[in-house]
Parts: structure tokens; C-alpha cells; sequence
């Protein structure tokens, strides 16, 4: 990174982590000027906008976090291709276990006395199932690489 990137990102940090601590002193003097006999209304009242505007916050930092992530991504792939062909390969393997997940699951309505939930759903079932099966591919890949790097070292 260049240096003035790097001292641009340092002062944006720097206000991020500036506005989290005057947050912080906002919260805890709302919260200290709470009677304490306030009942749940009289409570959210005061400190519903502050919440709300917290959670806004956050929003936007985890908004940022993923395009920044996404920027210098996609800019070290543009500046360094050797490197974007296994990052494009590693998304590739992955979208394929996760398409053998999706096809391996099922969408057949689970029959639950009891439950009257709106989830129990093809899409929902079928989508719970993918995350589980390619959530078991990827251990058992794991361990199958674990026990190779180990046996490996041996005939060496």
C-alpha cells in the first residue's frame, strides 16, 4: 500500500474509533441518568433513538468493512492475476460442493406435531440441508488433507 493510502485509512480509522467512544460516553451517561424505578416504556424512551442510532452504526460498519474488503479485492486481483486465477479457482471448488450440497439435500415437508412455524418450507428445508451437507463435505476434506500433510511428512 502507498503511503498516503495508508495514512488516509489510519485517519478514517481513527474517527470510526473517535465516534465509538463518544457513543460509548452517550450511552453510559443515558444509561446513569435513568431513575431507577423507570418502568420498560419510560426506559425505551430514552434510550430507543440512542439504540436505534447504535444499530445504524453498526450497520454501516459492517456495510464498510464488506466493500472495502470487496475494493481491495477485486484491486489485487486487477494488479496481481496469478493470484486472482487461484482466488477464482478457490470460489469455483467452493460453488461446486456447495451445488453437490444443494442437490444432495431435500425439500419434502417434515411432518413436526406440534409445530405451526412458518419455516417448515421446500426452500428453507432445502437450503438447511445444503448448508449441512456441504458443511460435512468440507470436514471430511479437511480431514482427508489433515491425515495427507501428516503421512507425507513420513516419506520424506
Amino acid at each position: 500500500m502507498n503511503n498516503t493510502l495508508l495514512k488516509g485509512l489510519k485517519f478514517f480509522l481513527g474517527g470510526l474509533l473517535l465516534v465509538a467512544v463518544l457513543m460509548a460516553i452517550a450511552y453510559f451517561n443515558a444509561v446513569g441518568n435513568l431513575h431507577p424505578e423507570a418502568s420498560f416504556d419510560q426506559q425505551d424512551e430514552q434510550l430507543g433513538n440512542l439504540i436505534n442510532f447504535f444499530m445504524y452504526f453498526a450497520y454501516a460498519l459492517v456495510f464498510i468493512a464488506i466493500a472495502l474488503t470487496l475494493l481491495f479485492s477485486i484491486a489485487k486481483m486487477v494488479l496481481q492475476p496469478k493470484t486472482a486465477i487461484k482466488s477464482i479457482g478457490s470460489i469455483v471448488f467452493l460453488a461446486i460442493i456447495a451445488l453437490i450440497g444443494w442437490s444432495l439435500g431435500s425439500d419434502d415437508i417434515l411432518n413436526i406435531p406440534g409445530y405451526g412455524g412458518t419455516d417448515n418450507v421446500a426452500g428453507t428445508l432445502r437450503f438447511s440441508d445444503m448448508i449441512l451437507y456441504t458443511m460435512y463435505i468440507m470436514s471430511g476434506i479437511s480431514f482427508v488433507v489433515l491425515i495427507y500433510a501428516e503421512v507425507s511428512k513420513l516419506f520424506k
